[in-house]
């Protein structure tokens, strides 16, 4: 007689447990479920399922405990074989239970002993900085399992000047005000349930991470550009580099280690004015973007027919003929009323 296999045992807590298994392919009356403690003279609990149920949820069962589960299918000729699998329910994180302790001898029990005792709390999990300003930190963290009174998130800089904070249980974030500017704190949280303490996660933040303030262009051609940028007072991990033509083309991007304060863009079109974004990236935090464009040199045809090397460029509007954009507006006049480029373009996020 065809039955149903493949028993799992899943989402296990101190008192539930959930039994899947595939149903038998062939006919059957009803499909047989029965569960019990491995161990002990506790009989079984046994039920009549119908045969296309392939799911069932064992209620009520004993903390960590070892049991038994099986199924099969009941045909009116028999019955198949059973599947059969064991799982062991678990203890719920900060909870009392009561414990006992009895003697056997054959069919004789002594009177138990018995003791009260309360498991460890969960510590906090994915605890994380998840925005800064120049005088505020924001965390957040996951619930942990089981009963709580509080968390309690503990901040510090590294000259050793700490505080605390007492957050109800129900939450899960938090916002440090009154920090120090562009200061790195060692960060903490501990769930406390009575006098139990969990274990900390801990971690680093900063305050206002804006490391850089303006980006400078240099050494343009019509196919390259020299980007470079004041060294960060505050570390910087990474520094991600977004670059496009501003009315057309996709964006580009372009990796850089957090100790560079230059690099330089190559395979550019030429005549194009393109727009760049640099964002400074710590761990989690990422810090205001800073902006800036840039014109690239584009070959004069004239040079080329007249017997020119073909480097001169053109410049568009705002560029002088090297290419570069006239952004600053503090070029040297001269004499005759040009403009003296001074080599660079500094363009802020203002």
């Amino acid at each position: 007689i065809d039955g149903p296999n493949e028993i799992i045992v899943r989402e296990v807590t101190d008192t539930v447990a959930f039994v899947e298994w595939t149903p038998p392919r062939a006919h059957v009356d009803y499909v047989l479920l029965s569960y019990g403690l491995t161990s002990g003279t506790i009989e079984k609990t046994v039920l009549k399922l119908q045969p296309s149920l392939s799911q069932f949820s064992l209620q009520n069962l004993r903390p960590a405990s070892q049991y038994e589960v099986s199924v099969m299918g009941i045909h009116d000729h028999g019955q198949s074989q059973p599947v059969t699998a064991t799982f062991t329910t678990d203890l719920l994180p900060g909870t009392e239970y009561g414990i006992g302790i009895s003697a056997i001898k054959e069919s004789k029990q002594s009177i138990p002993a018995t003791m009260n005792a309360r498991t460890d709390l969960d510590r906090p999990l994915g605890f994380t900085v998840i925005a800064s300003s120049n005088h505020s930190i924001s965390l957040m963290w996951t619930q942990i399992r089981g009963p709580v009174d509080h968390y309690q998130v503990n901040y510090s800089t590294a000259n050793g000047v700490s505080s605390q904070v007492t957050i109800s249980k129900g939450s899960t974030s938090v916002t440090l005000n009154n920090l120090e500017p562009h200061t790195k704190y060692n960060l903490s949280i501990v769930a406390v349930r009575g006098w139990q303490q969990s274990d900390p996660s801990i971690i680093e933040g900063m305050t206002g991470y804006y490391p850089v303030q303006e980006l400078l262009f240099s050494d343009i051609t019509e196919n390259s550009v020299n980007v470079s940028w004041q060294q960060p007072t505050s570390p910087t991990d990474i520094f991600i580099l977004n670059y496009n033509p501003r009315s057309h083309g996709e964006t580009k991007q372009l990796t850089v280690n957090g100790n560079e304060t230059h690099t330089t863009l190559y395979n550019l079109q030429p005549g194009v004015d393109y727009l760049i974004t640099l964002l400074a990236v710590q761990g989690t935090v990422t810090a205001k973007p800073v902006l800036g464009s840039f014109t690239t040199g584009s070959v004069r045809v004239g040079d080329k027919e007249n017997g020119g090397d073909g480097d001169a460029r053109d410049g568009g509007e705002g560029v002088e003929e090297d290419g570069v954009e006239d952004s600053a507006g503090d070029d040297d006049e001269c004499d005759d009323g040009n403009v003296r480029d001074n080599g660079y373009a500094g363009v802020s996020d203002d």
